[in-house]
């Protein structure tokens, strides 16, 4: 597993390629109680798409609506209570390294804001915390 300051993470098992995520983070802009289903006020830009989960305070929240901007809606899973500005957080997948990617090896680079990813089979790419 590496991480870098773009919050880029890349994890692999033997069974799978490499997955990149990038750590999307916000706030919330309003209390959340406990048992709550109707939305979650975040500013949600950069989050995965209809259904998926985010992380409050040790809390894996699944939505089933919202994710691009606004609220996070139909929620499940809020098992205790949040105060407005509490962290919201959500890995999401921004790529994959194929097999021959990583039997050869991998490395990350950071330097001046930009990540660099070279496999050992010579590919390369580079990611500026935006693409």
């Amino acid at each position: 597993m590496h991480h870098d300051a773009n919050g880029l993470f890349i994890a692999q098992d033997s069974s799978s390629p490499g997955i990149v995520y990038k750590l999307v983070s916000t706030t919330l802009n309003g209390a959340v109680t406990a048992g709550q289903t109707s939305s979650i006020a975040v500013n949600s830009a950069g989050f995965t798409a209809n259904t998926a989960v985010v992380e409050v305070e040790g809390d894996l929240i699944n939505y089933a609506s919202g994710g691009v901007a606004g609220p996070l809606t139909t929620i499940t899973n809020v098992t205790s209570a949040h105060v407005s500005g509490a962290p919201v957080n959500q890995w999401v997948t921004i790529g994959t390294l194929t097999d021959a990617d990583m039997i050869a090896g991998c490395w990350f680079s950071y330097l001046n804001g930009l990540t660099v990813i070279c496999a050992g089979d010579g590919d390369m790419w580079t990611y500026d915390g935006t693409n």
